[in-house]
């Protein structure tokens, strides 16, 4: 049984620092283990500069169990991440029932065009990119191709293809491009 909650924030110590898969593993204040992705860094912190024994508040984001049953987290330093709650998964699904596609982002964006924009965030559905001002788009995790999720930082630029729009908002595939 964990001790930690998704959406909690709590302390966390650096007690490892995998660079060749760029990931930060902490201990939490309940004694658990947790691993940071470099898109869970706070705005400004660069991955070189983590070092062990450094302490920060984290926010817990996602939590599921290895093939060992243990349980495992993945944390944010972003303390306004969005966080991935299977519990509630159902209630999440509901609420996202495909939306009306917009028609002028239909007309701008349709099936297949190749847009480029800049990454803003990690959710736990996938990568959130801005296309212009005002167009936001997600790259679901699923359909990253041999992209690898980690190479995806805040503020990089990504290419792809947009595969549908869901209400004002384009869904992209880097396996499609």
């Amino acid at each position: 049984m964990s001790i930690a909650k998704v959406g909690e924030v709590i302390g966390a110590e650096v007690t490892a620092i995998n660079s060749a898969k760029s990931v930060v593993i902490l201990e939490l204040d309940s004694a658990e283990r947790a691993i940071m992705l470099p898109s869970g860094l706070a705005e400004g912190v660069k991955f070189d500069s983590i070092r062990e024994g450094q302490q920060f508040k984290v926010l817990v984001v996602q939590k599921s169990e290895g093939w060992n049953f243990q349980t495992r987290f993945l944390v944010s330093q972003r303390l306004d991440a969005e966080v991935f709650d299977p519990e509630h998964l159902e209630e999440t699904a509901e609420r996202r029932q495909p939306q009306k596609p917009n028609p002028e982002l239909v007309a701008k964006y349709p099936v297949g065009r190749k847009v480029s924009g800049t990454v803003v965030r990690s959710t736990g559905d996938g990568i959130v990119v801005m296309i212009d001002r005002t167009t936001r788009a997600l790259l679901p995790f699923g359909e990253l191709g041999a992209t690898k999720q980690a190479s995806l930082r805040d503020k990089c630029n990504v290419k792809a293809v947009v595969l549908r729009v869901e209400g004002n908002q384009l869904v992209l595939s880097k396996k499609a491009a």
